[in-house]
């Protein structure tokens, strides 16, 4: 009976850390304020069993403690949440900061017990602290009655008291895939019973915490090298010494002595973080460990910015699995395995090989492999793959004065190799992770070579640089290719160049595609793939059927299969949608970076006249969440076409198809899949039509759709009117709530305006409106309603905010839902639900009208 209960004890904490994990992946996929407070909201839940979450006074939640459990009884928690706002900025904070104390006002005039903690969650970071804090500033001689929202904008002296408190200092958690979310929970219960608990660094959080050390301690201008950097975070970590101490004269000078002389960090946050681990309660033997791993976190953060990832043992192992399936349970005896990118040797660590080398960039990771005994029977060599071994911009083996005599042999006389690799995946356009571009990184003697050779964007690549290399040793057809990495190359448009020529040299036999969080540190948004590769040409060049892989209570599964496809021998949607404006002159036009921001320096070109632009980047889901929008002119960044009513319904359909797939919807799975045009039997069914007719509604109200309505706006030293040709209400009903409410600009505006494009494609000689489906009917029908309910409230707002340019009578939905935010909520969500009814209605059209495979 003990053991049962024990069993289901153990169950139950299983199961709610499988409901956390996945409500920070709810939290990850979060793409507005609303969706990170519902996450959060969620996730407390679990975290304070059967506390209670309130919204008084419009606060994004108040949360009060269980009475029945001792340690949460006392917990009385005003809750701020944010979407991608930088918290460890002192700014960025205050600014939150003041925001939650003019909530503490509102509890504080109604006479309500104070909440006694303050938490703020964002997407990305989050942090609690004592309302103690922050309760002098309730004293404060400023108008109370501004909305906390806007707070900071009209308090700048208490912004600036707030930046320079030294009582306001919060420890900032920042939160990736595996954080342990008690660690919050435990923070805001000490918190509330004033206790500081302290967080002990062990083997297994160490290499985060020295991540955040680096990243939010130490200045940007440190000079110190990696080895040093992690030699002073174990130092001051475990008080090995009493001689570092931040200067009492210079801001932001970490006085090191005799060890490391002066450094530059951040004074807070150095405070701060220290403030919150626990140096004081090592055992001897536990702080030798973490000396001992000093190694370990230099090369983890060297390669999480170099875009190089280890592989955890259990993906190690069944890629192994997968291998003896192709190659058979005796393929380490049979074959000559060459890891080339082989870092510490996660691949192969833990196997027995007959002839096994393994080569890596650094030759401190070849002492560190020697000293613990990895891989002792193998030929451990420092090599430079994307460099050695190439003389006169060709690959010499015979004469590479770096390879091992057997492995030359190997190659040379056409024995069986096998490249069992997980190379970096870093390109010289991506940025690090520090924010830095990587630009340079993928410029070496393989890059010119494949340059030379006509091999594409790829040659950017760095995998692609080593497949590249393994593709020209491959002179006996004798190798066969094992490799993690992303499967781009087997989709993506830029890679097409590398399929042609990859492909006659190397079939595809197997694979298996996981969430790429699945390696330590890495985005849950994009997939990793393993592929098998043989020497021989591939029989199908457009589909890769992979296994599709997850962790179920911590066993790898099938889940199902992927095709992962290209669309080289077909005409993509991106490219379909301007097949007919190609020759339309542009001009220059005012440059939008958002809806109501205009530029003077940008190089987005529009045709005149023209309905708008169709910012979309790339033709895959990746790209959807954030490069794919509209826009009444130009976009600064340009990277889009010209609408215009040749191909209106073009562009609203890819849109859709496009905006369909975002958020939950764009994922790990589908995110590298291509868009395919229409074919003409498609074109002609009147599945597609209704498609069409119910894109343009769709196109009019996401929330990326950035149509907007401004007018005598200086652009260049010249007065432009940006006109919204997507406005869907006549102007005559405009002209008469404008005449209701005295909003005179508006009346003339109208007066003196044609009617816009949508309207009359709707409501005019084609009446649209009559062919549309009746979900499709509702959401404008509602939109229309809201249009009209909120008018009343337009003057006095542009009043307030000449910014919104809420005087045109074609204000786009985007105007208009800023009325609704801050005084019709309710009708906000009503419309929200309804279209979200309408979007997931519409969703597998895409598949059923082939657009996505």
């Amino acid at each position: 009976m003990c053991n049962t209960i024990k069993e289901i004890i153990l169950k139950l904490k299983e199961m709610i850390e499988k409901n956390i994990r996945f409500d920070f992946r709810t939290l990850n996929e979060s793409v507005v304020e609303k969706d990170v407070e519902n996450a959060y909201r969620t996730l407390f839940s679990r975290l304070f069993i059967n506390c209670h979450i309130t919204s008084p006074f419009g606060c994004d939640g108040f949360l009060i403690g269980n009475p029945n459990i001792e340690e949460h009884k006392n917990l009385r928690a005003l809750l701020e949440f944010k979407h991608l706002c930088n918290l460890s900025n002192k700014s960025e904070q205050s600014k939150v900061l003041i925001q939650c104390i003019f909530y503490l006002k509102k509890f504080e005039k109604r006479g309500i017990e104070l909440p006694n903690v303050v938490f703020i969650g964002d997407k990305k970071q989050c942090f609690g602290c004592h309302t103690n804090a922050l309760t002098k500033y309730l004293d404060y001689n400023i108008d109370w009655s501004i909305a906390p929202c806007n707070s900071y904008e009209s308090n700048p002296d208490m912004i600036h008291d707030i930046i320079n408190d030294e009582d306001i200092n919060p420890f900032i958690f920042n939160l990736f895939d595996g954080f342990n979310w008690k660690a919050i929970s435990r923070q805001l219960i000490d918190l509330s019973t004033k206790v500081k608990r302290l967080i002990k660094v062990t083997d297994s959080n160490i290499v985060p915490v020295y991540s955040d050390f680096c990243e939010y301690v130490l200045h940007k201008k440190c000079t110190l090298s990696e080895h040093d950097k992690a030699s002073l975070f174990i130092m001051k970590l475990t008080n090995d010494t009493h001689d570092i101490y931040l200067h009492p004269m210079k801001k932001d000078i970490l006085a090191t002595g005799k060890f490391f002389g002066d450094v530059l960090v951040n004074s807070d946050n150095f405070s701060n973080f220290f403030g919150h681990y626990d140096g004081g309660q090592y055992s001897t033997k536990e702080k030798t460990e973490l000396v001992k791993i000093v190694d370990r976190i230099i090369e983890d953060n060297k390669r999480r910015r170099s875009g190089d990832f280890f592989t955890p043992t259990n993906w190690v192992n069944e890629s192994h699995d997968m291998i003896s399936e192709q190659l058979g349970e005796d393929w380490r005896e049979k074959y000559v395995v060459w890891d080339c990118a082989w870092g510490t040797g996660n691949l192969t660590r833990d196997g027995k090989f007959k002839e096994l080398y393994c080569s890596t960039l650094s030759q401190g990771e070849i002492d560190v492999a020697i000293d613990n005994n990895i891989n002792s029977e193998a030929e451990r060599f420092q090599y430079d793959f994307l460099n050695d071994g190439i003389i006169n911009g060709k690959i010499d083996i015979e004469n590479d004065p770096k390879l091992p005599q057997g492995l030359k042999e190997a190659l040379l006389s056409g024995k069986q190799i096998l490249f069992l690799i997980n190379p970096p995946y870093g390109t010289a356009n991506e940025a690090g992770s520090n924010g830095k571009s990587k630009k340079g990184m993928a410029l070496n003697k393989i890059n010119e070579m494949m340059k030379n050779d006509d091999w594409g964007a790829s040659s950017q690549q760095l995998y692609a640089q080593f497949l590249y290399r393994i593709y020209k040793l491959n002179i006996n057809n004798n190798i066969k290719i094992a490799v993690f990495y992303k499967s781009i190359h087997f989709t993506g448009s830029s890679y097409m160049k590398f399929r042609s020529k990859f492909f006659k040299k190397f079939n595809y036999l197997d694979g298996m595609l996981f969430q790429a969080s699945h390696f330590d540190g890495v985005s849950d948004q994009w997939g990793i793939d393993f592929s098998l590769f043989e020497s021989k040409e591939c029989i199908d060049k457009n589909n890769f059927i992979h296994k599709l892989k997850n962790v179920n209570d911590s066993v790898i599964t099938t889940i199902g299969e992927k095709n992962i496809y290209n669309i080289d021998n077909d005409l993509s949607f991106s490219d379909w949608i301007k097949r007919n404006i190609k020759k339309e002159k542009t001009i220059d036009a005012p440059q939008l970076s958002n809806s109501l921001n205009i530029e003077n320096d940008g190089i987005g070109k529009i045709v005149k006249d023209s309905l708008g632009y169709y910012f979309n980047i790339s033709n895959n889901v990746m790209k959807n969440n954030q490069e794919v929008y509209i826009l009444s002119s130009s976009a600064r960044s340009a990277h889009g076409i010209s609408i215009l009513p040749i191909n209106f319904l073009d562009v609203v359909s890819n849109f859709t198809a496009r905006k369909i797939f975002t958020g939950k919807h764009s994922n790990w799975i589908n995110d590298k899949d291509e868009y395919l045009a229409p074919t003409e039997e498609v074109q002609q069914s009147e599945l597609y039509k209704q498609y069409n007719y119910d894109s343009i509604v769709y196109s009019l109200f996401h929330s990326a759709s950035n149509q907007s309505s401004m007018r005598e706006v200086n652009y260049k030293d010249r007065k432009w009117d940006i006109k919204n040709e997507f406005f869907w209400i006549s102007k005559n009903d405009i002209m008469e709530l404008a005449d209701q409410d005295g909003f005179d600009y508006i009346y003339y505006d109208a007066k003196n305006s044609n009617e816009r494009y949508v309207y009359n494609l709707l409501f005019g000689e084609e009446k649209i409106y009559d062919k549309l489906s009746p979900d499709a009917k509702e959401v404008l029908d509602i939109s229309i309603e809201l249009v009209k309910k909120t008018f009343k409230m337009r003057k006095q707002i542009h009043q307030e905010h000449p910014e919104y340019h809420l005087n045109t009578f074609d204000a786009g939905w985007y105007q208009i839902k800023i009325i609704l935010k801050e005084f019709y909520p309710q009708d906000l969500a009503r419309f929200v639900g309804t279209y979200k009814s309408f979007e997931d209605r519409m969703r597998p059209l895409v598949y059923e009208l082939g657009f996505l495979k």
